[in-house]
C-alpha cells in the first residue's frame, strides 16, 4: 500500500516504484536470511554492545 501511495504522490508508475524498492527489499531478505543462518551471531552483537 506505501508503494501505491508514494507513486500517487510522486506521479510516477507503479512499476518505477516498484524497481526502486527492490534494492532495499533484496537487503532486508539477505539480513533475515544471516540471523536465520546464525542466530548466535544476534547474541553475541546484544553482549558485545553491553
Amino acid at each position: 500500500m506505501n508503494l501505491f501511495v508514494a507513486a500517487n504522490i510522486a506521479k510516477l508508475s507503479l512499476e518505477r516504484i516498484a524497481v526502486a524498492a527492490l534494492p532495499f527489499l533484496v537487503t532486508s531478505v539477505i539480513g533475515l536470511a544471516i540471523v536465520a543462518l546464525w542466530p548466535d551471531l544476534t547474541s553475541y552483537l546484544l553482549i558485545w554492545m553491553q
